[in-house]
């Protein structure tokens, strides 16, 4: 299916979003100020730049420069990819908050990853195992059964991630600090292969299910 396409016109005052660099650069929204413009619009935290009045494909670079002086109103055209979503329904979970692990300084077996490898006959295997956290903004979470209280989406062109775009506040998700914006880094000890591998892990996996994250800042 074709990507949805979103154009919005802002005019005076705060545009009500902030704009940061995706996995492939490209200029994607992060933050999405409630009741702004932006909001009132459509525009979704995710959402990726395609055309700034009229220029298509303009770089992040161009857009943090040019956006805030450019006259008024001002059309932005945005590109929200095909989605598999998790937890659509965002109903709040009746479990226990899930555990929670800040990812600094060697993570989970001591060795800087929790591996679950899966050990093929020459003793190889088809896992890669998380390594050691470099940022402060990495985190661990511990999904137990019921509503993971989140929503999350593929986004970004030829490097796609799966991105948090809501958060259900009295869902597992936000007890455990997880935000709009955050970005997963793996699953179950595994580096992260693709969304539609996270998103079948979250959907029809065994749990408790372990995610670790990053914050957007």
């Amino acid at each position: 299916p074709e990507p949805e396409v979103l154009e919005a016109s802002f005019g005076p005052g705060p545009l009500g979003l902030t704009v940061d660099r995706d996995a492939a650069g490209a200029p994607c929204v992060t933050r999405v100020a409630e009741d702004g413009q932006a909001s009132k619009a459509g525009v979704r935290v995710g959402d990726v730049v395609i055309a700034l009045n009229g220029t298509s494909a303009p770089a992040y670079e161009s857009v943090v420069r040019d956006l805030p002086a450019l006259p008024r109103p001002t059309l932005l055209k945005f590109r929200r990819p095909q989605q598999i979503v998790i937890d659509d329904a965002l109903k709040p979970s009746p479990t226990k908050p899930p555990q929670v692990t800040r990812a600094r300084g060697p993570a989970f077996n001591g060795k800087g990853s929790k591996v679950f490898a899966e050990e093929l006959d020459d003793g190889s295997t088809t896992k890669v195992g998380l390594p050691s956290p470099d940022d402060a903004n990495e985190y661990d979470v511990t999904f137990e059964s019921g509503p993971l209280g989140f929503r999350l989406e593929e986004r970004g062109g030829l490097v796609a991630v799966s991105l948090v775009t809501s958060v259900d506040a009295a869902g597992q998700a936000a007890a455990a600090g997880v935000r709009a914006g955050d970005v997963v880094l793996g699953v179950n000890g595994e580096r992260y292969l693709s969304h539609a591998h996270t998103a079948a892990t979250l959907k029809h996996g065994r749990r408790p299910v372990e995610l670790r994250l990053r914050h957007s800042d």
